[in-house]
């Protein structure tokens, strides 16, 4: 099925105890990867066409960590439940679910605290400004007042860098193109539209 084209759910990061959302990461490939715990999931909702939202946090012992993850079997049937770092999921089954979801349950992992090894930076963000809104794939991290970045060397947080001065910058000196008046052939107009949803889709610091 084709990725839905709706505005995509964040994963989540706690920082000093306040809800941020991931809005960037430095290395996506490295950082996490639902599929090496086992689970393969299917999109559910046109918000969350990976079919699953993780909250990561940084643990007493400065470790970046999984923190809770919610996802769901992948419709299979008689699934294998999977445990991670220790802990099993709650099963739910959604109620009115139709013949072809039959076998969908969705798993909820709370207080995991598992482990992450990465090296490199991520974006959190909070206090979205409205009129920004695009109402496809992820919002920019220039999208939002708040605007943090965390780096971490194999998995520990090393330094913080509070953003927010210079992503206001950027958008004081933004300078918006209205491409529909732009002479541009049928060409050049489609391969404007296809990068435009590409980079919407796009969790890598190429948004920022």
């Amino acid at each position: 099925m084709e990725e839905p084209k709706t505005a995509q759910t964040n994963d989540k990061f706690i920082y000093k105890n306040l809800e941020y959302g991931i809005s960037a990461i430095e290395f996506p490939n490295n950082f996490f990867n639902i599929e090496e715990y086992g689970l393969k999931p299917i999109w559910e909702r046109t918000s969350c066409w990976r079919g699953y939202v993780a909250t990561f946090t940084i643990n007493d012992d400065n470790k970046l960590v999984l923190h809770k993850l919610n996802t769901n079997n992948g419709n299979r049937e008689n699934d294998k439940i999977i445990s991670i770092n220790g802990k099993l999921p709650k099963i739910i089954k959604p109620e009115g679910i139709v013949d072809e979801y039959k076998n969908f349950r969705q798993y909820k992992y709370d207080n995991v605290d598992f482990e992450i090894i990465y090296n490199g930076s991520i974006i959190i963000t909070s206090d979205f400004i409205i009129s920004r809104y695009v109402h496809m794939g992820f919002q920019s991290p220039i999208s939002y007042k708040n605007v943090i970045s965390l780096t971490f060397n194999n998995g520990k947080f090393s330094s913080f860098n509070d953003l927010s001065n210079t992503v206001a910058s950027i958008r004081d000196n933004e300078k918006i193109i209205n491409l529909e008046n732009k002479e541009m052939d049928d060409k050049e107009w489609i391969e404007h539209k296809m990068k435009w949803i590409n980079d919407c889709f796009n969790i890598s610091f190429d948004k920022i």
